[in-house]
């Protein structure tokens, strides 16, 4: 594949993305000063959110919603009727290199053998990747500390780096440089000063997440330091401020647990519906099993049990089957929790 690296001017960004976008645009934009990860009905109205932190929201949101229907049925013969999303090649903008990790992870979860999860797989195949290096930081972000960089390095259709006056147009797949070629006339092959300010701006933030993740250096792999404070007492200290809201596992871009409950439908009359909505490991209820009392006891019945299952699932667990950490360092657990649970703190705990 082609490797020229192009640069489109800051001017020009908008009439490009309508280019390379040949269907709906779901992307990272600022609204009424809110940082916002959605669609995108009239992109010359939005300020682009392309150099600043990643967004609140994770790009999961947009191939597994939060909340959806899966399937409608007669109330009496349960004759299922499955609508998948076949929307014509949605372009997803924006998505920082730790949600790209995210979705990959997601991947091997959802895509797996011969069991899909049928509505993310037709997003994930249908869906058009534009990504975009990390040109600030948020203070929760510490993805450098799981030893990637703050910026895509495969995965992506087009990559878009900010510099000076513009960004580096990179294509990472044949559909992307398909898509570059409709946009030829608002691109020039990027200069050697140009990629040199790409580099030293992936440098700058690679910079600037060690110096803010100092604290965090850690003498043992971080899957070694859960598993050894598996059986610690700290985990009753550690989940004192939690609330068992499940934030930390609704805003998590590689969490993909989820319920499904049976409604009534205004889809058409008399019929009902099956909905696919986020659950959390955090719940209470989430591992109850069915049977008489003591004979299937909930696996794990205190919070702090569930709080550490989460931590071994992330870091241990998730990497002795996938290869990969379950958590991408983006840092939104953090931002949501309604106790301020830092996961880096948690594991700094355990480390000592």
């Amino acid at each position: 594949m082609n490797q020229v690296l192009n640069f489109v001017s800051e001017k020009d960004l908008k009439e490009f993305l309508s280019r390379v976008s040949p269907g709906a645009l779901y992307g990272s934009y600022l609204r009424d000063e809110a940082h916002i990860f959605g669609r995108i009905d009239d992109l010359e109205k939005v300020e682009l959110g392309l150099r600043i932190a990643r967004s609140p929201v994770p790009a999961k949101t947009v191939f597994a919603p939060l909340r959806e229907r899966v399937a409608v049925y007669p109330s009496r013969d349960y004759h299922w009727e499955v609508e998948i999303p076949e929307e014509s090649l949605p372009t997803v903008l924006g998505i920082r290199g730790c949600d790209l990790r995210a979705l990959e992870f997601l991947d091997l979860i959802f895509l797996e053998d011969e069991v899909q999860e049928p509505f993310y797989a037709a997003r994930r195949k249908n869906t058009v990747m534009i990504t975009t290096d990390c040109a600030e930081i948020a203070p929760s972000c510490f993805c450098t500390v799981l030893g990637t960089p703050p910026y895509p390095e495969k995965g992506f259709d087009i990559n878009l780096s900010p510099i000076e006056a513009g960004f580096v147009v990179e294509a990472g797949s044949e559909r992307g440089e398909e898509l570059l070629a409709e946009a030829q006339g608002l691109m020039r092959e990027a200069s050697d000063e140009q990629v040199a300010q790409r580099d030293a701006m992936r440098q700058k933030t690679i910079d600037a997440l060690n110096e803010q993740n100092a604290p965090y250096k850690f003498d043992k792999p971080i899957a070694q330091i859960v598993t050894e404070g598996k059986e610690s007492e700290k985990w009753h200290k550690l989940v004192v401020p939690c609330v068992e809201c499940g934030a930390c596992t609704h805003i998590c871009p590689t969490c993909y647990c989820f319920y499904l409950y049976d409604q009534p439908t205004e889809y058409r009359e008399g019929l009902s519906e099956r909905v696919k909505g986020y659950d959390s490991c955090l719940y209470a209820d989430y591992g109850k099993m069915a049977g008489v009392g003591g004979m299937k006891p909930t696996p794990r019945p205190t919070l702090a049990a569930r709080l550490r299952h989460r931590f071994l699932h992330k870091y241990c667990w998730a990497p002795e089957k996938y290869d990969v950490f379950g958590c991408t360092g983006c840092g939104r657990c953090k931002d949501a929790c309604s106790g301020a649970i830092d996961v880096r703190e948690v594991i700094k705990e355990l480390a000592e």
